[in-house]
């Protein structure tokens, strides 16, 4: 049996995209599916995919800016295309949620899955 989808929209950003010393990234947001808002953090797999490398890479990448400006290019363009991404996740995705107490982030759910829906 596969796990639930639910099609939700972004509504804002909670936290701030962090790099947590370079063990993760993390960010959380405020879905909507229409009836009622949830806070959920989306997981670090799914972030490292929008923004195209890992937090642990973005550390030695931010100590590269000075002496390799492409690279902060790179790190800016990643930025940008995760930004877009989930700015079009406003208007809707297919999200697949891991409950808070199966999960080690807190007390939020997961989005563990994040599929954009075309319009």
């Amino acid at each position: 049996m596969y796990p639930p989808m639910y099609q939700v929209f972004i509504m804002t950003l909670i936290t701030k995209l962090c790099s947590n010393n370079g063990s993760h990234w993390s960010l959380a947001c405020k879905v909507n599916d229409g009836s009622t808002s949830l806070d959920v953090d989306i997981s670090n797999g799914i972030l490292r995919g929008l923004i195209g490398f890992s937090a642990e890479d973005s550390i030695a990448m931010r100590q590269r800016f000075k002496s390799e400006p492409e690279v902060k290019e790179v790190f800016a363009k990643g930025l940008s295309q995760c930004q877009s991404k989930l700015i079009s996740g406003r208007g809707g995705c297919l999200v697949e949620l891991e409950p808070a107490s199966r999960n080690s982030h807190g007390n939020r759910p997961v989005i563990v899955n994040f599929q954009l829906l075309l319009s």
